[in-house]
């Protein structure tokens, strides 16, 4: 345990709200983009560049729709973002309530190369309030419905929840053709979520990024791979966000490091 865990079983502080300050990005060929950087002092500065848009074109291409669940700030909305363009859209999901004012900026910062709807809602089986547990009192990062150990402080937040499947076929339906790209990032319940829209995977085949959580057991890891295999899908490494196509991996590959990515292509 950390010993600011530890100093907030003796006191917690009260949660703040840090706002988004705008920054200027230059992307080359793009132009510039004025994006909104979450001022948390922990908060890692958000990236977009030329390479990273002209990397995330090989997957998505202008007037195409893709899904970033658990968009957290944008990270990685944005770069999918501008590879879809204005005529195509990005459905964005940050249920963390002192995190989605920052998406809902960059959302409305970004109009002029991007296109993106911003919910604050997490993707479970059916719209329902849960609660998650975030190990700060400002709620920057984590969302997991179990906590890891009983000894590490908690921090709850109440969220609400829909079928993520049910949301795009009501609010975007009419641009499931050319649905190409996935990410999920929701601390350990990928699965979950892929496993509720597997009819859209199977009928649309987007290529899929999604998250090895570093505390996944082996069989949870074994159950995420035998999923994308089962659909299908060749199993890669995701090799970073300016080399996005790592080496293949099979089921022991699973196990060789403590967390990653994955980015899984239809055959």
């Amino acid at each position: 345990m950390k010993l600011r865990e530890l100093l907030y079983f003796v006191h917690a502080p009260a949660p703040k709200m840090f706002a988004g300050v705008e920054q200027h990005r230059s992307l080359g060929r793009y132009g510039e983009l004025t994006i909104a950087q979450w001022t948390h002092p922990r908060a890692q500065s958000l990236q977009i560049t030329e390479k990273m848009i002209d990397e995330m074109r090989q997957f998505v291409r202008e007037g195409d729709l893709a899904v970033d669940v658990g968009a957290h700030c944008g990270d990685s909305t944005l770069a999918i973002a501008c590879a879809a363009g204005v005529s195509g859209e990005v459905v964005a999901l940050e249920p963390n309530r002192f995190i989605f004012p920052i998406l809902a900026q960059n959302a409305a910062l970004t109009r002029t190369h991007a296109n993106i709807a911003a919910y604050p809602l997490a993707a479970l089986d059916c719209s329902r309030e849960v609660e998650f547990e975030y190990g700060d009192p400002d709620f920057m990062n984590g969302g997991e419905r179990v906590a890891a150990s009983r000894f590490r402080p908690k921090f709850r937040q109440r969220v609400q929840g829909v079928n993520l499947a049910s949301l795009l076929a009501e609010k975007h339906g009419e641009r499931l053709a050319r649905l190409t790209f996935v990410k999920t990032d929701v601390e350990g319940h990928d699965l979950e979520v892929l496993k509720s829209i597997r009819s859209l995977l199977e009928r649309y085949r987007p290529v899929v990024k999604s998250e090895v959580f570093s505390h996944l057991s082996a069989q949870a890891r074994r159950a995420l791979y035998e999923f994308f295999v089962d659909l299908g899908y060749r199993v890669h490494r995701y090799g970073g966000d300016e080399s996005m196509l790592g080496e293949a991996i099979d089921l022991q590959g699973m196990d060789c490091s403590h967390g990653f990515d994955l980015l899984c292509i239809p055959k």
